[in-house]
Parts: C-alpha cells; structure tokens; sequence
C-alpha cells in the first residue's frame, strides 16, 4: 500500500468519523471533500450507529463518547476488525495517549490540528504508520 495510491490510481482511502459533535463531523466532512485521495464512507454521532456495510479504511473516533475509551476502542475493533482506529481528542490528554498505545490504534490527535494535518495523519494511518500530534510524539521519544 501506498499513502498516496489515489493519484497514481488506485482507490481513495475510505474514512469513517464518529463523533457525537455535528459540528465536528461536518466540519471534518468538509476538510475530507477537499482531498480527491479520501473518501469519506459515513459520519457518525456514536458507536452504534457502526452498521456492517460500513468498510473504512481509517476511523477517526472521538475520545469519551461512552465514558470507558478502551471498551470504545475494543467494541470498534470488533466491529470493523481491518480498519485502521485514530482517536480525537479535544486537547492533549496522556491518559488517553496511553489507551491508543495498549489498544492498538493506530494514533491520536486533538482538535489544534490544521486540516492539512488530519489529512496527512488519516493517509499515514491508512498505511499503518502510527500518527501523533506533534507534542504527544515528542513526548512519546523522550
């Protein structure tokens, strides 16, 4: 695989948001329209909403929809076992940081992020790289 498959032709990497936000989600939807690499599959206010036909690539979920970040984590697993799962988070939060790392998502960013940002992580992710905001990686490699 490669993160930049759509321009040389092959399929856009397909996004999944969760996030109990509309906001959010639209704003995300947004930011994912202008990217012709990205597709966004569906938008989502909470994890039961999360039907069979939906097959993303990636995933960005919000942090705390239910309370219990790691049974969150565990339920979308389960339900989309090949995706690729970034956490969303409005602000830095080592506690969470923690649970990305023990439940294998793939990373974790905030809401400082610019759109040009989000979009490179979901490609990275897409690929299986690991995606941090900028401040956790660095504390990640101290």
């Amino acid at each position: 695989l490669d993160s930049d498959r759509a321009s040389r032709g092959g399929d856009p990497v397909r996004v999944l948001i969760i996030h109990d936000r509309a906001l959010v989600r639209d704003g995300l939807r947004l930011i994912f329209a202008t990217d012709a690499n990205l597709q966004l599959v569906a938008a989502l206010a909470s994890l039961s909403e999360v039907t069979a036909d939906v097959t993303p690539d990636v995933v960005l979920l919000a942090c705390g929809l239910d309370g219990n970040l790691a049974a969150e984590v565990a339920e979308l697993q389960g339900k989309l076992p090949r995706a690729k799962i970034v956490l969303l988070d409005d602000v830095a939060n080592d506690g969470r940081v923690v649970i990305a790392l023990r439940t294998d998502a793939r990373g974790y960013l905030t809401a400082r992020q610019s759109g040009d940002d989000v979009i490179s992580a979901v490609r990275r992710a897409a690929v299986g790289e690991r995606v941090f905001t900028p401040e956790i990686a660095a504390r990640l490699t101290v």
